[in-house]
């Protein structure tokens, strides 16, 4: 009780790799980021790349989490 309050994580990587995947599925395919005219098709497909990597690169687990 006596302590300051202290932050914690929220699981980004975790959700965006298994209970969200089918958002980024949906939202960084290419037909889908095509039709809306929005973003450079290939910056996103080197981040999803870099995303799907798997390396645990919180840059782009941050970046794919943003974006959606």
């Amino acid at each position: 009780m006596d302590r300051p309050k202290k932050g914690f994580g929220v699981p980004v990587y975790d959700w965006l790799h298994n209970d969200l995947q089918y958002l980024v599925k949906k939202y960084f395919d290419n037909k889908y980021l095509r039709q809306q005219d929005v973003f450079n098709l290939g910056k996103m497909q080197v981040i999803l790349n870099a995303f799907n990597s798997k390396r645990n690169d919180e840059y782009f687990e941050r970046l794919v989490w943003h974006i959606l």
